[in-house]
């Protein structure tokens, strides 16, 4: 019995710590809604940080777990992927599924969107996810991307790539408003 409390007892009481610190990290959930916010520890939420679960929900949106155990809804930014119901919204999905496969990504967290999103970009080993999603043709880029952006989907564009190999494909925005 002295065994099992030796070993169990200093990791009950670092959970607890742990749980504490969250909690007093959360504050008031009215408040978070106030500032615009989930319930994302300050810490990782301004910071660049590593995921440790995820799981993909559509072309550009993760639902992310990170060391706290907190699962929090992520939306690449600079890109707007194809719908699941739309035209090659699958196939950006299982893109994005295969980029993710096996990595440890990095996000850099950038705001909150409408929806209390964190807005993020993804890294991979030091490259630029979201902007590959667009150079592949698996994305647009969001009109106020930059020119980094708007320069990826042009040659994504010119090739023919992913959502540009059929002519005139409507962009998520529109098809969202049409819906």
């Amino acid at each position: 019995m002295k065994d099992v409390l030796t070993v169990w007892l200093p990791v009950a009481a670092i959970t607890a710590l742990t749980v504490i610190v969250i909690i007093s990290r959360r504050g008031n959930d009215n408040d978070i809604a106030k500032r615009g916010q989930t319930s994302l520890p300050d810490a990782v939420a301004e910071s660049v940080s590593t995921a440790t679960e995820f799981s993909v929900i559509d072309g550009d949106s993760l639902k992310v777990t990170f060391g706290a155990d907190i699962p929090v809804s992520i939306r690449l930014a600079g890109i707007d992927a194809p719908e699941l119901g739309q035209h090659y919204g699958f196939e950006a999905k299982e893109n994005l599924e295969r980029q993710l496969a096996n990595q440890r990504p990095e996000m850099t967290f950038e705001e909150n969107d409408k929806y209390g999103r964190k807005v993020c970009m993804v890294s991979l080993d030091g490259l630029n996810l979201n902007l590959q999603l667009v150079a592949s043709g698996f994305a647009w880029a969001s009109p106020d991307a930059g020119a980094k952006f708007q320069s990826a989907q042009n040659t994504a564009r010119d090739k023919g790539l992913g959502v540009w190999s059929r002519s005139n494909p409507t962009p998520p925005w529109e098809w969202r408003a049409n819906k």
